[in-house]
């Protein structure tokens, strides 16, 4: 197997390869540097595979991820404003949990469990009645626990910090 990574905008390689008879599988040699011009190492790596394909890096996620279907997930919020902050949570489109909360203090909100159902979850956040914006990310940890870390902005200064939303799972 090979795997080659360039990026076109700083003409800079990522490669990585195992050996035909490599007994560890992940082993692999890397190569990171200028075009043509990397010596080979050795290191250690793994891939792990997202849930979702969202966590775009333009700030302007619609708070949609895909989380396992049939599972137990806990949902916990941090209220982070002076703008009192509405967190919905929805299944598979349906509401399923709604919360009101408001702190400079960054207050956490009473963590809830839900079922995922067929897995999508959607997070919306208003605050003073109006959608925040949203930029979310996957984090998998240990090749177990998952978390999605939601952040928002209100609109008044452009941190990102208003409410925090945390999803985790598998839960027990």
């Amino acid at each position: 197997m090979f795997i080659n990574l360039l990026n076109k905008s700083q003409e800079r390689t990522v490669n990585a390869h195992n050996e035909a008879n490599q007994t560890d599988a992940f082993k692999h040699v890397l190569r990171t540097a200028p075009v043509g011009q990397a010596q080979d190492i050795t290191g250690w790596w793994r891939v792990d595979q997202s849930v979702t394909d969202k966590g775009d890096t333009d700030n302007n996620d619609d708070g949609t991820y895909n989380l396992p279907p049939n599972i137990r997930f806990a949902v916990t919020a941090i209220a982070n404003s002076a703008a009192e902050q509405t967190i919905q949570i929805y299944v598979d489109d349906k509401m399923v949990a709604q919360w009101r909360d408001w702190s400079t203090e960054s207050k956490n909100t009473q963590t809830q469990v839900l079922p995922s159902g067929r897995g999508k979850v959607q997070v919306k956040v208003l605050a003073n009645g109006k959608p925040s914006l949203i930029d979310g990310r996957h984090v998998g940890m240990a090749g177990k626990t998952n978390f999605f870390l939601v952040a928002t902005e209100d609109g008044t200064d452009n941190d990102y910090n208003d409410c925090l939303v945390v999803i985790n799972w598998p839960l027990g």
